[in-house]
């Protein structure tokens, strides 16, 4: 569904549906949307609002509905709020995406997981805050890093998990905590996306191609080059193929092999490209190290850990005040009021903040008396 589409579109007539989403999405246009001419002009409205954010967000003149995801609906609700607009305006703004989420999976054009993440997706919360994105504590986040760290090291018989996927597995946790990478992101990452690290030069880069093609360098701390060099050193030769950083391995053999990771040819026998990891298969490595970190189930998904690295990087850096204008350049955000949506404060750093300069009448009285049991002293 493209903005210009939408903006020309009669709302005062018959809907007609986007070339782009077919026979389908013109019936629901005619059908669902014909309850009135006021309904189907907010809903135009608010479609032509939402296409317009995506292209500011995506950097495409007309996003295609892949570009419709919770991260997407999620900014675009903060944008409204941030523009003071009433809690009455963004329920129904939110109303009128979620229809459209329901549509878009009903014909195929977006996957459940992304359907279903965009119905969650809550404009506030009951006592008018913005709702805090799920993340971890550092406690919690380590506990991630430990357990998958582990893993390497408790390496059963049955070969449930080899020595190469769990060195792999530790790797694609620690660069989605510690880099704050999307799903998308770390699964199309390839090996000469890092630059200077078998250099050992001061600081290592990732190339990363975001959203819209959009792309930006991130410096890789010392805890991300060490998973990284492990896994480049315990890569199988089956997979040495594979331009991807992070491949598809599947089980490896009694005889060490990784059948799963070799390369594919069609019937004409021409090589078949790489393919990168799934979104599900990416949620089915991190979720179980999770979990067995002690994590709720609910949070146990890769883009918490996209959250955890934003609000820890935040707590790290209080005292900087550019600090979130550098966090929007390191997610890649197109718009800080997006990136705005990571920060949150706890009642006890807010007292501590708002009592910092206090003294009490204690306090001087303590603090003359050592200044004379000093002079005294002298």
């Amino acid at each position: 569904m493209t903005g210009a589409e939408l903006a020309h579109a009669d709302a005062a007539d018959d809907l007609v549906a986007p070339a782009a989403l077919g026979a389908a999405a013109e019936r629901f246009a005619r059908n669902t949307l014909r309850k009135s001419a006021q309904t189907r002009r907010t809903y135009l409205s608010v479609y032509t609002r939402f296409a317009a954010h995506l292209a500011a967000l995506t950097g495409v003149e007309d996003p295609p509905p892949g570009a419709f995801t919770a991260d997407a609906v999620a900014s675009y609700l903060d944008a409204l709020e941030a523009l003071g607009r009433s809690k009455a305006t963004v329920r129904k703004e939110r109303a009128a995406l979620n229809r459209l989420a329901r549509h878009l999976l009903l014909i195929g054009a977006i996957e459940q997981r992304v359907a279903l993440e965009v119905l969650d997706v809550e404009a506030s919360t009951t006592t008018g805050r913005p709702r805090q994105r799920p993340a971890l504590d550092q406690v919690a986040w380590q506990r991630v890093k430990d357990r998958a760290a582990a893993r390497v090291l408790e390496l059963s018989a049955s070969g449930r998990a080899s020595a190469p996927t769990a060195t792999r597995d530790l790797a694609i946790v620690v660069c989605l905590g510690e880099l704050g990478l999307r799903s998308e992101e770390l699964r199309t990452l390839r090996v000469d996306d890092i630059t200077g690290l078998r250099a050992r030069s001061a600081t290592p880069w990732l190339h990363v191609v975001g959203k819209g093609s959009r792309e930006r360098e991130l410096p890789l701390p010392l805890e991300v080059q060490r998973v990284l060099l492990a896994w480049l050193d315990a890569r199988p030769p089956e997979s040495a193929w594979s331009p991807l950083l992070f491949p598809r391995l599947g089980r490896q053999r009694h005889d060490g092999a990784f059948p799963d990771a070799e390369q594919r040819r069609d019937a004409t026998g021409v090589s078949m490209p790489a393919s990168a990891l799934s979104s599900t298969a990416l949620i089915n490595i991190v979720a179980p190290i999770m979990r067995d970190a002690g994590v709720p189930a609910e949070h146990c998904h890769p883009h918490v850990l996209r959250h955890t690295f934003a609000t820890l990087y935040l707590l790290r850096r209080a005292d900087d005040s550019g600090a979130l204008s550098k966090l929007q350049e390191l997610l890649g955000h197109a718009l800080i009021e997006t990136t705005r949506g990571y920060v949150h404060h706890t009642r006890g750093e807010l007292e501590r903040s708002m009592r910092a300069g206090e003294r009490s009448v204690l306090d001087v009285a303590a603090a003359a008396r050592e200044r004379r049991n000093g002079r005294r002293v002298a």
